[in-house]
């Protein structure tokens, strides 16, 4: 297998807010529109291939809705249900995605946990667990790459304009 095809199927495995760190590193912007989240939970989590979060089992089922509407998965294998954001750093919180986003952003703009705070409507001390929540995925991604091979720098034939007088 190609260290090309090697990444992306590390990628594939990664969350979805360890997408948005990847992401945000890569990109240094966050877009995550409200309307659309629990649908790219479930397309990027679930749907990619019908696994099981804990198990990887292939036969999950919807199994209703929560009382806020989030959709609820049932694992037939293993029988264990599950909802898109199980698992993940964002599980067990009671903040909407964007709000995370949000985070991830000041994150990315090295704000301090005060600004960050105030930016995203949070106390210090939840800055403070989430940001310890998302370094420790971070560190669980790195651990489970890697990397091998020599990299070798591209060749760009870059032109630049020739200066003009007025």
């Amino acid at each position: 297998m190609s260290e090309l095809k090697e990444v992306f199927a590390a990628y594939k495995k990664l969350s979805f807010t360890d997408r948005i760190v990847f992401y945000t590193t890569l990109s240094n912007t966050v877009n995550v529109h409200e309307d659309n989240i629990q649908d790219f939970l479930i397309e990027t989590r679930i749907c990619d291939g019908n696994t099981c979060i804990f198990c990887e089992g292939s036969h999950v089922v919807k199994n209703g809705k929560r009382k806020d509407g989030i959709q609820r998965f049932l694992c037939r294998d293993c029988k264990r249900s599950f909802i898109p954001s199980s698992c993940s750093v964002t599980s067990g919180t009671r903040k909407n995605l964007s709000v995370w986003a949000q985070y991830l952003k000041c994150m990315s703009d090295k704000k301090t946990l005060k600004e960050t705070a105030e930016e995203c409507s949070i106390s210090v001390t939840t800055a403070f667990y989430w940001r310890h929540k998302i370094l420790d995925a971070l560190q669980e991604v790195t651990d489970r790459v890697c990397l091998d091979g020599t990299v070798k720098p591209m060749r760009h034939s870059l032109t630049f304009p020739t200066r003009v007088t007025i």
